[in-house]
């Protein structure tokens, strides 16, 4: 499981990446692998962690998605 995670966890932050939403990182956390986001900017609003939670999960949805038509 941790290695399916990491790789999906990865995905969910290159396609948020690619696509705009939000730019984040990852780390280990004992062993097990996590997004993180650092917020800088002093204009952000809650509307736009909205959308990122959002988002991270409707791609989380759309790469298991993809994963499962592909078997």
């Amino acid at each position: 499981a941790g290695e399916a995670l990491k790789a999906l966890n990865t995905e969910i932050m290159l396609r948020l990446q690619e696509r705009g939403i939000a730019a984040l990182s990852d780390t280990t956390v004992h062993g097990e692998h996590w997004l993180r986001v650092a917020i800088a900017n002093h204009r952000t609003r809650r509307d736009d962690l909205d959308l990122l939670l959002a988002e991270t999960v409707r791609l989380g949805r759309e790469i298991a998605a993809e994963g499962t038509s592909a078997k």
